[in-house]
């Protein structure tokens, strides 16, 4: 099953996502990348890293592991890797398809940063259970979504589609900030086998 997905940014997407990310969201990137808890030797995985705002902070924790930034578009790979182009440990994968198997079972950390409510509602399930298949036994995925009315989706949805991986456990808190609104962050980790 080859599940294509593609997207490229407007010029004027890619203009607001880096002056906004550049400026006023600089604390709440470094904010979130405290939350990961990120290990040096970490194998990390940015799903759909966009413009590399989380990328390049996490780079900077994982100095003998590794960063892979994913994404879906050439504009924004571009950018991303003018952002990484002296970190060691960042390589670059660019991919259209949700089958690819990117370092199976290869992951500490996975990076799903305001990603899912942007894919077509018929990949997200792909999308989580390709994350799954990535993920090593005792890794994490960390998810943070917009969940309010105007913007991504329900927190009941999102919910509904971790349980329905029936491997994953999970956590979750909403928050709601001042800039981006209400969004849940999710911490998911394998089951424990018995």
């Amino acid at each position: 099953m080859n599940q294509e997905y593609k997207h490229e940014p407007k010029k004027s997407e890619i203009i607001l996502t880096r002056l906004i990310g550049s400026t006023v969201l600089q604390k709440y990137y470094d904010d979130f990348i405290r939350e990961l808890e990120l290990d040096r030797y970490d194998v990390v995985l940015d799903y759909c890293a966009g413009a590399g705002q989380i990328s390049s902070r996490a780079a900077r924790k994982v100095t003998e592991g590794k960063l892979v930034y994913a994404d879906v578009s050439s504009s924004w790979q571009a950018f991303a890797s003018k952002k990484l182009s002296k970190c060691k440990v960042a390589r670059k994968c660019l991919f259209h398809s949700f089958d690819r198997k990117l370092l199976i079972g290869q992951y500490d950390k996975i990076i799903m940063h305001f990603v899912i409510h942007d894919i077509d509602a018929k990949y997200r399930m792909a999308v989580i259970n390709h994350m799954v298949m990535n993920l090593k036994k005792d890794g994490m995925i960390y998810i943070r979504e917009p969940v309010d009315d105007v913007h991504g989706l329900k927190l009941y949805e999102l919910i509904n589609m971790i349980e329905a991986t029936k491997v994953l456990t999970y956590d979750y808190v909403v928050r709601e900030s001042f800039l981006i609104g209400k969004y849940a962050d999710l911490r998911c980790r394998l089951r424990k086998e018995a």
